[in-house]
C-alpha cells in the first residue's frame, strides 16, 4: 500500500498470488473441503430458521 493509502496493482497482483492454490494440492484441499463443510453447515442452519419461523 502507498504512503496515501492507495494500493498499487503489484500489491493487489501480491495478494492475489497469495491465497490463490491449486484445489488438489495442500493447503488448498483443506480450505476446499472446510468451504464444502462451512456451507453445508450454514444451508442446514438456514433452513432450520426458515422452518421455526
Amino acid at each position: 500500500m502507498s504512503e496515501d493509502g492507495d494500493f498499487k496493482q503489484e500489491d493487489i497482483l501480491k495478494a492475489v498470488k497469495t491465497i490463490m492454490v491449486e484445489d488438489d494440492e495442500e493447503p488448498g484441499k483443506r480450505i476446499k473441503e472446510n468451504h464444502m463443510k462451512w456451507k453445508e453447515f450454514l444451508s442446514r442452519f438456514r433452513n432450520s430458521e426458515q422452518i421455526h419461523h
